[in-house]
């Protein structure tokens, strides 16, 4: 919502990895500043709640910062939208109806479930996997999951990038298919550590395997401002929920066995890139497989839906019309 069409995969795959990363960076300053008030010769219990003052003081100076400094969306404001006729007030209520009835946000949803949903299931039970397959302590075994996690730094913003770039090309279809091949080399990657039995071998395949998790949840917000830019967080809300109910469903697959649970977890991961994402359709620019309608790529489409992808240039209208613009859709 608060980014340009052209850079949207990129930005909102930063903004979201480093946010999963910033997870990580509490975990190692929190206790420093814990043994800090500490040194400044308060008890334990005084200084745990002192120590939470500092992330709830630098949450509300961030959020007084985006308020007083940043714009609503790359148009402007909303405020002065509404005043010139340039944006309609949306129904809080129709939005969610209209997320909710759009085929293209459970689609989402499902795949979500099987690249976010993966990565909380991982972070819950990789450090136990190791201690069990490889016969590791708990620090070693720790150490070695949080590579998973430290894949945040760069792979999740990868996906958005590569998700744009290749929008530059093939429009939607190239998002699209961005997203399937992560969902593909996700799965296969899983599959084959399931199988290893070699520590080195297997922390290799761990952290390629996390590349492909967090580029595909990259490319996964890349599409979600282009399902109906109308209900676009109300469409955000329906697609996150599936990283978390994908989350509590896999957790159930390690019952079987650890290595026979991320077999079978792959294996579906594989089937949502394969046969799942080539659903996402829109009659507008098509699908992965399919070319858009030739009856609506010369109708005029709604302003409402309508969105120039700009590369920074004035414009160039022969170009665009070749790389397939991505025009927000309609439903």
């Amino acid at each position: 919502m608060m980014f340009s069409s052209n850079i949207v995969g990129t930005a909102n795959a930063t903004t979201a990895g480093w946010g999963n990363l910033g997870g990580g960076v509490t975990n190692v300053l929190m206790p420093q500043f814990y043994n800090l008030m500490k040194a400044f010769g308060l008890d334990d219990n005084k200084a745990w709640r002192v120590a939470m003052v500092i992330p709830g003081s630098t949450l509300l100076g961030l959020a007084f910062l985006m308020f007083f400094t940043s714009d609503d969306g790359p148009d402007g404001q909303y405020q002065e939208m509404y005043r010139k006729g340039t944006k309609e007030k949306t129904n809080p209520f129709v939005a969610m109806a209209r997320a909710a009835g759009n085929f293209r946000s459970w689609l989402l949803f499902w795949n979500y479930a099987c690249c976010f949903g993966v990565e909380l299931a991982m972070n819950g039970n990789l450090a136990t996997y190791f201690q069990e397959r490889f016969e590791l302590d708990q620090g070693k075994a720790g150490l070695i999951a949080g590579l998973f996690g430290l894949m945040n730094l760069f792979a999740r913003s990868l996906g958005g990038i590569t998700s744009d770039l290749l929008a530059k090309r093939w429009g939607m279809r190239g998002r699209l298919w961005n997203f399937a091949l992560c969902l593909i080399f996700e799965g296969l990657f899983l599959v084959v550590f399931s199988r290893i039995g070699a520590l080195p071998g297997a922390i290799v395949t761990l952290i390629l395997f996390s590349t492909f998790v967090q580029m595909s949840e990259g490319a996964t917000f890349g599409i979600v401002p282009f399902v109906d830019p109308i209900a676009t967080g109300a469409v955000s809300g329906i697609v996150g929920a599936g990283g978390n109910v994908g989350g509590v469903i896999w957790n159930q697959l390690f019952k079987i066995g650890y290595p026979n649970g991320m077999l079978a977890l792959g294996c579906i991961v594989v089937g949502s890139g394969l046969f799942v994402t080539p659903l996402i359709h829109w009659p507008h620019y098509g699908s992965m497989l399919l070319p858009a309608s030739a009856a609506l790529k010369d109708d005029d489409e709604d302003e409402e839906y309508e969105e120039e992808e700009e590369d920074g240039t004035d414009g160039d209208e022969e170009e665009t019309e070749d790389a397939g613009k991505e025009a927000l859709p309609v439903n």
